[in-house]
C-alpha cells in the first residue's frame, strides 16, 4: 500500500479542515445517509479561497449511555464500538505517517495492510448531547444478508446459490480484513452477513464493531451477544476463550452459508438441538446428512471442515492459516487472473 507525497498532504490537510454533516435520509433504525462536506484550507496562500471537498456517507447514530445491562447490554456495546473505530482512525493515521518510513518496513506489512481495504473506512466521530456519531463510508448496496435474500440465495431451499468460486472469492476478501484486524489487535466476535457490506465493485466490507475487543492477543471470557447462527460456541460458553478462533470459527459460519443457504448451527449452546450432532460428526457430516457434499471441491470442504471445529484447540488457529490454505491460493490466483483481465 504505497502512496506518494501529495496524497500524504492532502491527509495532513484533513487533520487540519473543517467537516460539516448534513443527513437526507434514513437506512435502518440507526443508519442514515448524508453528504459529507470538508473544508480544507490552503496553507500556502491564506487568501486563496478553500477547498470544499462533497462526498455521499453513511452516519451511524448511536445514543450514549453508560448502562451496559439496559437493551441487553447496548451501553457496553456502544462504547466499545466507539473504542475501536478510535482505534481504526488511530490506525489509519499512523498509516500516512508511515508512508515517509523506509521502503524495506512498507513491503514487509504491506500484505496485512491490504486487508485495510475489507473494513469500512470511518471519516471521523462527533459526540453531542445525547449521541455520538460515526460517519463512515457509504456502500450503496448495502449489506451481505440483504444481498443474499434479494437473490434467493438463503433458506433451507434457495433458489439460487452463491457459486463456490464467487464464495470464495468474498471469503478471501474477508479472510485478509480480519487478518489486518487481528494484527492490529482487534476481533470482530459478530462477524455474520448483516455486519459484510457490500460495495459497488462487489467487494465486502466488515463493519459494525459493537461486540468487539481491541485485545484480541489476550484471552477473554466476554460472552458475545451477537448473532448467535455465527458466534463461536466457547464465545457464549463464560470459560475463557481467544478471541481471534472464535473470529476464524464465525467466518467459516459466513462461508458456510453462502455455500448453503442454511446456518451450520441454529445456536451455539450445548443443550440446544442439533449441537452435539454437529460436534459428533463435523461438517462433512452435516453436508453428507444433506446432501450436500458432493456439490463443492475437495479443497472447500477442507477448508470448511477446518474452520468449522466445536473444539477451538482443534480450529484453524488465525487468519494466516486460512489464507494459506489451497482453497485460499486457489482463490487468490484466481482473483490475480481476473485483475489482469480487467486491466
Amino acid at each position: 500500500m504505497q502512496r506518494d507525497a501529495s496524497a500524504v498532504a492532502d491527509d495532513r490537510n484533513r487533520a487540519a479542515s473543517t467537516t460539516c454533516v448534513e443527513l437526507t435520509r434514513r437506512l435502518t433504525r440507526q443508519v442514515y445517509v448524508g453528504h459529507m462536506e470538508t473544508v480544507v484550507p490552503d496553507d500556502v496562500d491564506v487568501e486563496k479561497p478553500a477547498v470544499t471537498d462533497r462526498q455521499v456517507v453513511a452516519v451511524k447514530v448511536r445514543e450514549l449511555t453508560m448502562d451496559s445491562d439496559r437493551g441487553g447490554g447496548s451501553g457496553l456495546r456502544t462504547w466499545q464500538e466507539w473504542r475501536t473505530v478510535q482505534r481504526l482512525l488511530s490506525l489509519e493515521r499512523e498509516e500516512v505517517s508511515a508512508v515517509e518510513s523506509s521502503v524495506a518496513r512498507r513491503n514487509s506489512r504491506r500484505s496485512v495492510l491490504e486487508g485495510r481495504r475489507y473494513i469500512v473506512r470511518y471519516h471521523a466521530t462527533t459526540v453531542g448531547s445525547e449521541t455520538f456519531r460515526l460517519i463512515m463510508e457509504y456502500c450503496p448496496r448495502g449489506d451481505l444478508q440483504a444481498h443474499l435474500v434479494a437473490r434467493g440465495a438463503l433458506g433451507a431451499r434457495p433458489t439460487l446459490r452463491v457459486p463456490q468460486q464467487e464464495a470464495r472469492r468474498w471469503l478471501l476478501q474477508l479472510a485478509r480484513g480480519l487478518r489486518y484486524l487481528h494484527a492490529n489487535g482487534i476481533a470482530h466476535r459478530d462477524l455474520c452477513p448483516e455486519n459484510i457490506l457490500m460495495t459497488n465493485e462487489g467487494e465486502c466490507k466488515i463493519c459494525n464493531f459493537g461486540a468487539s475487543t481491541t485485545r484480541a492477543r489476550e484471552p477473554s471470557r466476554d460472552r458475545v451477544a451477537g448473532n448467535l447462527h455465527y458466534t463461536a460456541p466457547e464465545a457464549v460458553s463464560g470459560s475463557w476463550y481467544d478471541p481471534v478462533r472464535a473470529d476464524v470459527w464465525s467466518l467459516g459460519a459466513v462461508f458456510f452459508v453462502l455455500l448453503t443457504g442454511s446456518p451450520f448451527l441454529r445456536l451455539p449452546f450445548p443443550e440446544c438441538r442439533g449441537f452435539e450432532m454437529v460436534k459428533t460428526v463435523g461438517c462433512r457430516g452435516v453436508l453428507k446428512l444433506w446432501g450436500m457434499d458432493h456439490l463443492f471441491s475437495a479443497a472447500t470442504m477442507d477448508l470448511l471442515a477446518r474452520m468449522l471445529v466445536v473444539d477451538p484447540a482443534k480450529r484453524l488457529s488465525n487468519m494466516r492459516e486460512v489464507l494459506e490454505h489451497p482453497a485460499m491460493l486457489a482463490a487468490a490466483h484466481c482473483e490475480g487472473n481476473l485483475t489482469l483481465l480487467r486491466g
